[in-house]
């Protein structure tokens, strides 16, 4: 085999171990740390700083470990929903008319 057709390989495997890893995930209800970071894409470091300032949802029964609600995250991240363009308009629009 060549070096490339080995990298090509790696890469594809690579792929795989993400795809297989993202429907773990999707199909877990509680969520460790280290899992929220791979759920939320987000670096470690920032997800403990949410922690810290309480700007996400988490949970620590012995006082130690953090877990997360998975569906508490895909709510956290869908919150604060901007309105597209059409939808400002039509605001606007009714709110002009009345």
């Amino acid at each position: 085999m060549t070096d490339e057709l080995i990298e090509k390989l790696l890469r594809r495997i690579d792929q795989l171990e993400r795809m297989i890893q993202d429907n773990t995930l999707s199909q877990r209800i509680v969520l460790n740390f280290n899992e929220a970071v791979a759920f939320l894409n987000i670096s470690s470091s920032q997800l403990y700083k949410m922690t810290c300032k309480r700007l996400i949802p988490f949970y620590k029964p012995n006082g130690k470990i953090i877990f997360f609600k998975r569906s508490e995250l895909e709510n956290w991240m869908l919150s604060k929903r901007r309105m597209t363009v059409n939808e400002m308009k039509s605001t606007a629009q009714k709110h002009l008319s009345s």
